[in-house]
Parts: C-alpha cells; structure tokens; sequence
C-alpha cells in the first residue's frame, strides 16, 4: 500500500475501507482521519499524514503511531479475509 499526501478531490476518491483512525481509497492511497492519541478528527492535512493532531503531536512516541497503523492494517486484513473482497480493486496492477 502507499502513501500520498496529495489528495485529489474527494468526488474522484471512493473509500474502499475506514478503521478507528486510518481510511483507504480505492486508488491504494491511505490517511489517517483520526488522532492515534487522543482520538479527534484531524482537519489540516500535516495532521492526516503524521496520524496527530496539533496538541498531541509533541506528546506521542513515534512507536505509539506504528502501533496504530500495526493495528488498523490487521483490522483490514480481517475484513478482507471476512468479507471475501480483494485487497486492491480488481483490474489494477500495483
């Protein structure tokens, strides 16, 4: 999986999966949406690539954000697993 921090216009984006705090686009892009930390919406998009909003980012561990994005992409794995769907869209080659 990838990561971008442009994101085209939402219109163009279809969400294929979203977690407690990570979405993943139809087009392999993936943000955070929510705070690792303390669980907020995160609106600027430093926040969406870094995983913390504005007041935890001087607070949190480096390893507190890895052990989010560990647990969200064993929560998509199980969806997938669960839900029989591909992990990439059929007909992409990445």
């Amino acid at each position: 999986m990838k990561f971008s921090s442009y994101a085209p216009p939402v219109a163009a984006r279809r969400k294929r999966w979203s977690g407690r705090y990570i979405v993943v686009w139809d087009d392999g892009t993936w943000e955070f949406f929510r705070c690792c930390r303390c669980g907020n919406l995160l609106e600027d998009s430093a926040s969406r690539t870094r995983g913390l909003g504005p007041e935890c980012k001087d607070h949190a561990a480096a390893d507190e954000v890895m052990a989010v994005k560990n647990a969200e992409r064993e929560r998509m794995r199980a969806w997938i697993t669960q839900t029989g769907r591909p992990s990439r869209p059929v007909g992409t080659s990445k």
